[in-house]
């Protein structure tokens, strides 16, 4: 019980380090005196996790530190197999090596936790093992490990089916295998509706998709992504029922159709990346128009899309009439510069304003575009989202 509160205490900050290696010193006195004690295992779990968390100043005593855990750890197992401290001591063994640097150790716990002959470890086990293993970057080893624990799992385990699931999803996605990444998501969200990863994998799926364009040559096969892309931004509605989260979804929305922009104009069809480069336009434009400016809580997302549209406007450069839109720009800026004098924007926003007084100034006058500026239209009563980069380069 001593080295129970000792272990459990957390304040002052400044000495934890003294009530662990005190906690640590009595459970040693109970393996001394006592070695055949019923709580033993108990005992040996607690050595282990403590020794791969007191804090340390130098390389020498993290690496000690680690030793001593591993001693503990190993006994725990060696000697006492069947216990239930056991069947998570190479799990918690693994994960202290990893905190502490000893990358290859720790892969080492967990690859036997995956591999070990009889399957002694749960359904829950194996996962985490994968887990650490994902973040690791040990995508072989993480996706054998999720493959082991969805194994072990019934129809019962409907919540961690669907943490593997999405699990298997998100290493198919970090190894750039965007198209499997994307049909994985769509049978997680199809087999899991009601789970609460149900947002992140719809995110997930987005990006996946925008990500799957970049090298697939087949124009049609690209339009069927990019509308899957678009079909999950706007399944996101049914979770951001608020003003701000509309506009977090047009964002993205907005996001993925400048990005098929980008993505057709790297293929060579500059008509279909003129074309998505004013349907971004136009999305933007929609939004402003139709946003409350007088609503506090959307103006992160408000600003934004402010200057999103000032950029999908310049990238634009005329209407489809052929009219210039520099006279929309030049509104447009100045409006973002009054609604958002101290904005996270403004360099750009500043410079769009100063290119397009150049296209006017040598245009010969005051040529308005289309009558599409926002200005003539609106009265005086005036989190984050994602953003899909394109990168063009050859490699990718």
């Amino acid at each position: 019980d001593r080295a129970y509160l000792l272990s459990s205490l957390n304040q002052p900050v400044s000495s934890l380090g003294k009530y662990k290696k005190a906690a640590i010193a009595t459970y040693e006195t109970i393996v001394k005196n006592f070695p055949d004690a019923e709580n033993i295992p108990t005992v040996l779990l607690q050595l282990g996790t403590l020794y791969t968390t007191i804090p340390a100043d130098t390389d020498e005593e993290r690496a000690a530190n680690a030793k001593s855990a591993s001693k503990y750890f190993d006994a725990l197992a060696k000697d006492h197999p069947d216990s239930e401290q056991a069947k998570n001591a190479l799990f918690l063994q693994g994960k202290a090596l990893m905190e502490l640097g000893a990358r290859n150790e720790a892969i080492a716990k967990f690859k036997e936790m995956i591999t070990s002959p009889g399957g002694k470890f749960s359904a829950f086990q194996l996962q985490s093992a994968a887990k650490e293993l994902f973040a690791a970057k040990e995508w072989a080893l993480a996706e054998q490990g999720y493959a082991a624990a969805w194994a072990k799992t019934g129809d019962d385990d409907k919540a961690l089916r669907a943490s593997i699931s999405i699990g298997r999803a998100e290493i198919l996605f970090a190894q750039g295998k965007f198209t499997d990444a994307a049909a994985a998501l769509d049978e997680f969200i199809k087999e899991n509706p009601k789970s609460g990863r149900i947002v992140e994998a719809d995110e997930m799926l987005c990006r996946a998709c925008v990500q799957a364009t970049l090298d697939e040559k087949d124009q049609k096969e690209r339009e069927k992504l990019f509308g899957r892309a678009i079909k999950a931004a706007r399944a996101l509605r049914a979770y951001k029922r608020d003003a701000r989260g509309e506009l977090q979804v047009q964002l993205q929305i907005g996001s993925i159709i400048e990005a098929q922009a980008k993505v057709e104009a790297k293929f060579g069809d500059e008509a279909r990346a003129t074309k998505y480069r004013r349907d971004a336009a136009n999305h933007y434009q929609t939004q402003v128009i139709s946003a409350d400016r007088r609503n506090a809580d959307i103006r992160p997302e408000l600003e934004k899309i402010f200057a999103r549209y000032v950029q999908a406007l310049v990238a634009m450069e005329t209407y489809t009439d052929g009219s210039a839109v520099w006279a929309d720009v030049r509104d447009t800026c100045g409006e973002y510069l009054e609604l958002f004098p101290t904005g996270a924007h403004l360099s750009d926003v500043r410079q769009a304003l100063s290119e397009a007084n150049i296209h006017i100034a040598t245009s010969g006058g005051e040529a308005a575009g289309t009558g599409s500026s926002i200005s003539s239209i609106l009265s005086d009563d005036s989190g984050d989202d994602i953003v899909y980069e394109v990168d063009e380069s050859s490699e990718n």
